[in-house]
């Protein structure tokens, strides 16, 4: 259901909708996400939800790095749960969401 609500939704909802399902986009989603992509037989689907996967991912990491620029979380946390740090700091969540989100957007244009 979440998945059909993310792909189905207007894009500029996209943002709001993974700020509002955080503890739902977790291993068990990406791992449903990653076979829906891997078993389709349609070019179109696996591209979107491709993009998809993309753009949540860029999204979920922006949060992220404002959580840890509040000082809500510390690295630490971020290692703790499995993250990887580096690819967090090293590029602007800002900018790799943006770009991510712009491209859905037009895809799904």
């Amino acid at each position: 259901m979440l998945l059909a609500e993310l792909a189905f939704s207007p894009p500029q909802q996209l943002p709001r909708l993974v700020e509002r399902n955080l503890d739902s986009l977790n291993e068990e989603f990406y791992s449903f996400l990653e076979a829906k992509i891997r078993i389709s037989k349609n070019e179109d689907e696996k591209e979107t939800l491709t993009l998809l996967k993309h753009a949540v991912t860029d999204l979920m990491q922006k949060i992220l790095q404002a959580a840890m620029n509040r000082g809500d979380i510390s690295v630490d946390d971020v290692k703790a749960a499995g993250l990887s740090a580096p690819a967090i700091s090293t590029f602007s969540g800002a900018d790799m969401a943006v770009l991510s989100y712009d491209k859905l957007i037009d895809e799904v244009s």
